[in-house]
């Protein structure tokens, strides 16, 4: 018996039916093939912010399965 991980986005996003399928169709494929991820650190992360000189950062851990999510003002 196998079995494979797959995303379940059910009750974190406002999807219908038909969205939680495509998007866990998508990302479980992103999770089991990513050629170019290249995972970073919620310091790393929030490192590139400061480095760039934005303000009011705001770096977090996606509710999904993305890692770090930020937004900041230039």
């Amino acid at each position: 018996t196998r079995l494979v991980p797959i995303a379940d986005y059910k009750g974190i996003y406002p999807l219908n039916d038909k969205q939680l399928i495509e998007w866990a169709i998508l990302d479980t494929f992103d999770m089991l093939a990513p050629k170019y991820d290249k995972p970073q650190t919620m310091k790393t992360f929030n490192n590139w912010f400061v480095k760039y000189g934005l303000k009011n950062i705001d770096v977090r851990m996606d509710k999904g399965f993305n890692g770090p999510t930020g937004c900041a003002e230039k």
